[in-house]
This record gives C-alpha cells, sequence and structure tokens, in this order.
C-alpha cells in the first residue's frame, strides 16, 4: 500500500512525532468504519500495518522540493512535484493544510487522481467570516488591504477543491474552518480529536497536601513559544500583581527571540518593584521533557490573546 504524505517543511518534526501515527490510525478506523468504505476494509488495515513495518524497519523517504513564498503566493518547482505524484502512484494521497504549497499545487488535479484523497488541516488562519477591506480602504492600510483581498479571494473559491478530498479533519468543532465546512455545505468532514495527556486533569497541589511531606511551593506553569499573542507579559505581570505566598511560575518556550528579551527585562522592572519571585524562564527544552515538567506542576496557565485550541 502506498500512503503519501504532502507537507511543508515548517511542520515537519511536529507531524512525524506527534501527529503521523494518529492521524493514520484515525484515517484506518474512519475509512473501515465508513459504510461506503466497506470492501476497502483489508486494504485500510494493510496501510496502517504497513505504517507500523516502516517506521520500526527503515527511515520514511523524504523528497524535497525547492519553493519560494511571496504574499501568500507559491512559485519553485511544481511540475517536478506533481511528476512525483503521478510516478509514485499513491492508493492514499494525505495533503497537510490549505495556504500550503502542497494543497495550492495538487487543487486543481485533484480530479485527475485515483486514490483517497485526504486533507489534514489545523485551522485556516486566512480566513475570516467578515472581510474588512472597506475600513482599510477609509483607513488607508494598504499592506492589510493586500492581505485580506488575497485571502477572500482565495476562500472564495477554495471550498471547491476541498469539496474533491474523500476526507477533511478538523481539530475543534469550534474551529473557523468548520464554520466555512457548513456554509458551503461540505459533508466530507471529521474532527480529529485534540487530545492532550491525563496529567492535565490531575490536580497534583490538591494531592500533595494530603502527605505530611508535602512541599509548601505552589508552581505555575505556562508552555508556549515566547509570542506576543502567547502574552508571557501578561501572565507574568498577574503573577506579580497576585502577591501569592510560595509559588513559582515556570515559562517553557522553544528558543529565546526578541519577545523572550522583553519578557525578561518586563521582569527585571517587575522585579525593582514587587520585590524577587521565583520565576524560570526555560528554553531549548527537548519535546519529551515537557510531560515531566507539567508531572511537577500544580497550576497550568495560558494567557493568549488567541487560542483556538485551548
Amino acid at each position: 500500500a502506498r500512503v503519501l504524505l504532502l507537507f511543508y517543511r515548517g511542520c515537519t518534526e511536529h507531524f512525524r512525532a506527534a501527529v503521523q501515527p494518529k492521524l493514520l490510525y484515525f484515517f484506518s478506523c474512519f475509512l473501515s468504519s465508513s459504510g461506503q468504505w466497506e470492501k476497502k476494509l483489508i486494504f485500510v488495515r494493510l496501510i496502517f500495518i504497513w505504517l507500523i513495518f516502516s517506521r520500526l524497519t527503515r527511515p520514511v523517504p523524504d523528497v524535497r522540493i525547492k519553493i519560494n513564498s511571496f504574499d501568500g503566493k507559491f512559485t519553485g518547482e511544481k511540475n517536478k512535484y506533481l511528476s512525483f505524484i503521478k510516478d509514485y502512484n499513491p492508493k492514499v494521497l494525505i495533503v497537510v493544510c490549505t495556504q500550503s504549497w502542497p494543497f495550492d499545487w495538487v487543487m486543481h488535479k485533484l480530479n485527475d487522481m485515483d486514490c483517497i484523497k485526504i486533507l489534514y488541516t489545523h485551522g485556516y488562519s486566512g480566513l475570516m467570516k467578515h472581510y474588512p477591506i472597506i475600513k482599510d480602504i477609509i483607513h488607508l492600510r494598504p499592506r492589510a488591504l493586500k492581505y485580506h483581498w488575497h485571502w477572500m479571494r482565495y476562500y472564495k473559491n477554495a471550498y471547491k477543491y476541498i469539496a474533491q478530498f474523500d476526507l477533511v479533519t478538523y481539530l475543534s468543532e469550534n474551529n473557523i474552518s468548520v464554520w466555512y465546512a457548513k456554509k458551503h455545505n461540505l459533508c466530507n468532514g471529521e474532527i480529529l480529536v485534540n487530545a492532550v495527556e491525563n496529567m492535565f486533569f490531575v490536580n497534583t497541589a490538591y494531592e500533595r497536601v494530603k502527605v505530611e511531606s508535602a512541599r509548601e511551593e505552589v508552581k505555575f506553569i505556562y508552555v508556549a513559544n515566547y509570542d506576543s499573542n502567547k502574552n508571557q507579559k501578561f501572565v507574568l505581570e498577574a503573577f506579580y500583581q497576585s502577591e501569592i505566598k510560595n509559588a513559582r511560575l515556570i515559562f517553557v518556550g522553544s528558543k529565546k527571540n526578541s519577545y523572550y528579551k522583553e519578557v525578561v527585562e518586563l521582569n527585571s522592572k517587575l522585579e525593582r518593584e514587587y520585590g524577587k519571585r521565583q520565576i524560570d524562564f526555560l528554553y531549548n527544552q527537548p519535546r519529551e521533557s515537557i510531560p515531566d515538567l507539567l508531572r511537577d506542576s500544580d497550576v497550568f496557565v495560558c494567557g493568549s490573546i488567541k487560542e483556538e485550541y485551548p
């Protein structure tokens, strides 16, 4: 069985480590349980067995495509990309995300592909229910106008190609992509639940007070990239203003950047105003260390300005 995954470089590590095995298992369950796929049951099981076997015995080969991106449009080795798909002749084609070259370059060829076609999405960032075109013009915002105009035209027709997939996955019922599907009467979607570890539902602080050796310090933790949308500054200010005694706040981000430096500088300012507090700024933490950090903490906090999957 040939399963072809098409995704852009930015999601490669996360997709391989976390999404790919769950996604393929979900697809196998969905296709084998759906009435229209009853005759495909044996084939789907073979796909899943092939996936497990290939992950254990040899690495999945990568095919690199040169692309250039500018203002939401892609140029590059499009013909090489389409030729590879044709020559590979997959039984299952999995495309990751709209607004990406894997989707944009293949969408006009979907009807020519004789295979099961699956679109995995995690939100349509350029989609809006109402585009503020008039406001952009009135307030002389040319860059915003260009951005909104491009994505308004993009999603005016995108549903026609999304409809050609046998299955489209969404991470949440509340995502705007589900609204878009309902608006255009698309019936090929399923919710791929965005599950979390059981440790999120265990109140460790409450459990520790039952033990004689319980520590007095309460640990607050925020795991997110250092970013203005993730809004670590807001969490930091709230922590200082709360005046909670015997508490520690732990930030865990992927790497240092300009926003990280701003948060550290703000911490120095707040420390002078409120007094020293226990604050840890962690970065470059391997993904495998996150469960242990969460398990050793008491309260998970989130300060995002926008967070679709809290």
